[in-house]
């Protein structure tokens, strides 16, 4: 059977950006391919995910892969959804290094992020996958419980669970939940 081109590039694109856990489990053996049920998920590869596995779906008005140049750009109404974050920006391009590992995923425009107790908002916002770091440009600001932090440059490190912000940092704090609560998203 002859995939093409386009096709391949989605079937590879979800085994190297999010490895899930299904795609590291043993192969199963092949099974006659069912129509895909609205609640049953899919992988790339036409098998049902098993509940319980991480799904990650990005979506975009449009998508364009450069093979030589190793970069993905989707453009146009931008949304990742993934179990840890959702993130909504004009543009997004992911940079792949020349094992196909992804390098860094770069946000342009209106880019809005959502994790666990911090959402952010910004221009522009460059994640490094390797050393597991965010960082917001452009107009930053940062929403923590009853507080908004804004600076030029905000740096989110992740595993770390700490932030910078540079230079000029300006931290608001809300006495008020309601003024807070008018002023996010």
């Amino acid at each position: 059977m002859k995939i093409s081109r386009p096709s391949l590039f989605l079937i590879l694109m979800s085994f190297i950006l999010f490895k899930p856990t299904w795609a590291q489990q043993a192969p199963r053996p092949a099974t006659p391919r069912q129509p895909a049920r609205q609640s049953a998920p899919r992988a790339a590869n036409g098998q049902q995910v098993p509940e319980g596995d991480r799904i990650t779906e990005i979506t975009s008005d449009r998508l364009l892969f450069d093979y030589g140049n190793k970069i993905a750009i989707f453009t146009g109404n931008v949304v990742v959804s993934d179990p840890d974050m959702q993130l909504n920006a004009d543009k997004m391009t992911i940079h792949l290094t020349r094992t196909d590992e992804v390098e860094k995923i770069v946000a342009i425009g209106n880019v809005v992020i959502r994790m666990e107790g911090l959402n952010s908002r910004s221009g522009s916002a460059v994640y490094h996958l390797a050393e597991q770091k965010i960082v917001l440009e452009d107009e930053p600001q940062v929403f923590r419980e009853q507080s908004v932090l804004m600076a030029e440059r905000i740096t989110y490190f992740r595993l770390e669970e700490r932030m910078t912000a540079e230079p000029r940092p300006r931290l608001l704090m809300f006495q008020d939940a309601e003024r807070e609560r008018n002023l996010q998203f």
